[in-house]
């Protein structure tokens, strides 16, 4: 949700009066397409990261009306007129995610007066807070100034968060061809209540102009008969969007200053918001344009841009006088100042970077809040593709030989030996040597993948120039990754458990903090770094728990594991081999037992990347891809706390478990096929659970699925399944029957849906089936009925009452065709009742077999999970058998 400046929305319809009668969306994309406050409007974007974003401008008043007329909702008021409608479009919606830029308009009132409250409600705001703005309805404020986001904790938002908007890429190019015709432009407001520091300045350079001679284009709105003469004479046309982003490419130098932030707090104190700091859009307008900007100096510059590199700044007035008379003078260095800003604005501030910084605080958000939870990502792909798709092709550094499967005792006996191969300083100087070759290729434009995943991996925690300390760092070549990829961005110490390795890296990398340490004994303090980054080590760390928990206890926010080669169905397996010519052992982990000890530690999966090739298919029958873990730190460590597994997850999950689906939807759930075993070692769960899963398994392998459920359950523990329940069918099926008989009205739709419901996911051969044909028809028939039967199942399927139904795909009678949907998943291969169930769980092993209610479970605190209910305590289906039993 948006609000526009009044007189840009009065400028636009009067440009293009003829959109007034287009419909809404067309005049939305009309409004983005002018590129007004286009650093905010972070609604295009989202879908590149896998969201469905609408975008309301509450203040269009002719797109407003619009959507009025298309929804048949007649106008309200025109003092009603803003919340009124935007409250309408929003209950439209129905949202999980409201992104207000407008948090003082839009504030808790408007959030109370919404029909179905979003999951999480976030806001942005940088300038002064109106007195009696209200943010406790709000889950979180975002803002590039610190004083802002501490009064947004004064005023109730449960938390608050430094972010600033992206510049869309695609302006730069529109503006690329713009000429320079101006020594300086302003574009910008002249406001006593807000810009009164700033008016003084736009007066004095429009002095300067007269007396110097250089020419000034002041495109001003506001204030105006404030303005002196020498200003007054330099006035041009307010500007806004393109046209403003034109101005100041036209620019040899595009002038900025801050806005007055000076606000009342609760008690009548005047407070200053932005202290010495900016937030100002137009440092990101003019650099992203390709222009020069000369902007006042504030103490948070320097972590958007270098000055003198990429902006520049001045002190006082006599300093921008100066400034601005110098660069003048200097073309050459104007413009390489200028080229700068523009590359580093592009590569660090654009949207296309800025949209992922934006999903990762919307998800830690979102899982934070919400107890069960749907994720944003609407597709499963991106998370799926992220863990099982090929690597890139890409060189070992070395060969590696002789490889041979040993048992644990076997592998720390080898890696505890005083002469074990990292002790060793030959083997030591043939790795650096190799690496040496790698970061040359690197320099030259050419890294290896690895090198890249480790660079996009702390750069995707968002965090501005974080401290981070290598635990395995060898001889520190990463450091030279991070200088190279991430210049200037991250703060580098690191830990070896081998002397020779950190002489090494003293040799070659001085200047740098290392220590000879053990990875399962870090030498520093709880949440002393920023970031730990275990780089390609935890396969060389034979005790590799106790290292993820010591990574995990001196992270702050982030744990980064690279390149971790994994197993998918073969236990966790250690081996000898020879390396840089010296025997060594290594481990190479189940990933199921990877990501049950990183719950158990308080380490939830953000991203997944796949790293460079390290296929021991030949020695192990399996592949072993490597993977990039980043992961954040959610909780403190509870080791009293169970340790419980969700089975074919789907779109609900908890990140307290383990989560476990065939198709995932998020990083945070493991890709696997339950039908094919469960990649965990036996007596792990305290607890495992599976909803709707079992009537998907053809009844020859649901007793091995329910033994292999026994197995990883500790002794105790309690399976809970939850599926269609048969017998309460076949009682509504018969209910319906005598109601037709008796000729009530409306049963005959309820008895079709209940065939429907029996028959459809046993008999169908195409997706959807026979059900999605019963939702087709407008309007729904049984309704209420079909809500009562399905929960909320019927609010994913219906919309308004009414769903869409894709076309019968050609080929749908062809017997293969029939063949293959029938084994894609979709179908139910049994149906269970209370007596069949329980049999089919003694004879597993199971005993204690009992019916439970959605709500009602064995396993502590399952209800407030809410994986069976939603929030207000109703079933999400309630046509299901929900069944527990325990593990002797």
């Amino acid at each position: 949700m948006e609000s526009f400046y009044p007189r840009y929305i009065e400028a636009f319809y009067e440009a293009h009066p003829a959109l007034r009668a287009a419909p809404f969306d067309n005049q939305i994309e009309a409004l983005v397409l002018d590129g007004f406050s286009a650093l905010h409007n972070i609604a295009p974007y989202l879908s590149t990261v896998g969201y469905e974003a609408h975008l309301i401008i509450g203040n269009a008043w002719p797109a407003q009306r619009a959507w009025l007329r298309e929804n048949g909702f007649p106008a309200p008021s025109p003092d009603r007129m803003l919340h009124e409608v935007v409250r309408r479009q929003v209950d439209a919606l129905a949202p999980d995610i409201l992104y207000c830029s407008d948090a003082a308009t839009f504030d808790s009132a408007f959030i109370r007066s919404l029909r179905r409250r979003p999951r999480l409600v976030v806001g942005w705001h940088a300038a002064k807070i109106p007195v009696g703005t209200d943010w406790s309805e709000f889950d979180l404020i975002l803002s590039g100034l610190a004083g802002v986001r501490d009064a947004a904790k004064r005023l109730g938002v449960r938390a608050a968060e430094p972010y600033m908007p992206g510049f869309p890429e695609w302006i730069a190019s529109t503006v690329a061809d713009v000429p320079e015709t101006c020594d300086l432009v302003f574009p910008g407001s002249y406001t006593r209540a807000y810009h009164a520091p700033r008016n003084l300045l736009v007066n004095r350079i429009a002095e300067a102009a007269e007396e110097r001679g250089f020419s000034c284009a002041l495109h001003l709105g506001g204030d105006l008969d404030d303005l002196p003469p020498s200003a007054r004479r330099r006035l041009q046309p307010q500007v806004f969007g393109l046209a403003m982003q034109r101005v100041l490419k036209s620019g040899r130098i595009v002038f900025d200053a801050r806005g007055d932030y000076s606000s009342l707090t609760g008690d009548g104190r005047v407070m200053n918001l932005a202290g010495n700091e900016t937030s100002n859009m137009r440092l990101f307008e003019a650099t992203g344009g390709g222009a020069f900007l000369l902007t006042e100096h504030h103490d948070n510059l320097a972590s958007f841009f270098q000055p003198g590199r990429d902006i520049e700044t001045f002190t006082d007035v006599n300093d921008l006088i100066e400034k601005i008379e110098h660069y003048l003078a200097n073309p050459e260095a104007r413009r390489a100042i200028a080229r700068n800003g523009q590359r580093r604005c592009l590569e660090e501030h654009g949207m296309a970077q800025r949209i992922h910084e934006f999903d990762a605080i919307l998800r830690r958000h979102l899982s934070s809040r919400s107890p069960a939870r749907k994720p944003a990502v609407p597709e499963p792909l991106a998370a799926q593709s992220a863990q099982t798709a090929a690597a890139p092709p890409s060189a070992p550094v070395l060969e590696h030989r002789g490889y041979s499967v040993i048992d644990r005792a076997q592998a720390q006996t080898l890696s505890a030996r005083p002469d074990e191969a990292w002790s060793r300083p030959e083997v030591c100087n043939a790795q650096e040597q190799a690496f040496r070759d790698l970061l040359a290729g690197m320099r030259a434009g050419a890294a290896r993948s690895d090198l890249t995943v480790a660079a996009q991996a702390v750069e995707a925690a968002g965090l501005w120039s974080p401290t981070l300390l290598e635990v395995g760092c060898g001889s520190g070549y990463y450091a030279e990754v991070f200088d190279h990829l991430l210049p200037g961005r991250v703060r580098y110490a690191g830990i070896d458990r081998s002397t020779p390795m950190i002489a090494l890296a003293c040799q070659h990398r001085p200047g740098r903090s290392f220590a000879v340490a053990n990875a399962t004994r870090l030498p520093y303090g709880n949440g002393s770094m920023d970031i730990v980054f275990n780089g390609v080590s935890l396969m060389h760390t034979m005790d590799y728990e106790a290292a993820i928990a010591e990574a995990r206890r001196v992270a702050r926010r982030f744990v980064v594991f690279h390149t971790v080669p994994v197993l998918a169905r073969r236990p966790t397996t250690w081996l000898r081999k020879s390396g840089y010519g010296a025997p060594m052992a290594e481990v190479i982990l189940n990933e199921g037992e990877l990501r049950a000890l990183l719950v158990r530690h308080g380490l939830l999966i953000r991203r997944i990347w796949r790293s460079i090739p390290y296929d021991l298919a030949d020695v192990l029958d399996e592949p072993t891809p490597t993977k990039t873990y980043l992961c954040e730190v959610v909780e403190p460590v509870n080791p009293a706390r169970p340790l419980l597994l969700n089975i074919g997850c789907g779109e609900r999950f908890h990140d307290d478990w383990v989560n476990m689906d065939v198709m995932p939807y998020s990083y945070a759930v493991l890709a696997h096929d339950a039908a094919a075993g469960l990649p965990f070692l036996d007596g792990t769960f305290d607890a495992v659970y599976h909803s709707h899963v079992l009537e998907h398994l053809s009844p020859a392998a649901v007793p091995a699925f329910l033994r292999e459920c026994r197995r990883v359950l500790k002794p105790g523990g309690t399976l809970r399944i939850a599926v269609p329940d048969l017998e309460a069918a076949c009682r509504a099926y018969l209910g319906t029957l005598a109601a037709c008989d008796a000729g009530e009205e409306g049963a005959a739709a309820r008895h079709d849906w209940m065939i429907a419901e029996l028959v459809d996911q046993l008999a169908r051969h195409t997706s959807g089936g026979r059900i999605a044909h019963f939702l087709e028809r407008c309007p729904v028939q049984a309704l209420d009925f079909i809500r009562h039967r399905i929960g909320s199942d019927a609010e994913a399927l219906l919309s308004d009452g009414t769903v869409e139904q894709e076309a019968e795909p050609a080929g749908a009678e062809d017997p293969t065709e029939i063949g293959r949907f029938r084994l894609s998943g979709e179908v139910h291969r049994w149906m269970y009742d209370r007596l069949s169930l329980r049999r089919c769980l003694e004879q597993a092993g199971f005993v204690g077999c009992r019916p439970m209610a959605a709500s009602e479970s064995a396993i502590p605190g399952f209800a407030l999970y809410h994986l069976e209910t939603t929030p207000s305590g109703t079933a999400h289906k309630p046509d299901s058998l929900f069944m527990e039993a325990v593990r002797e």
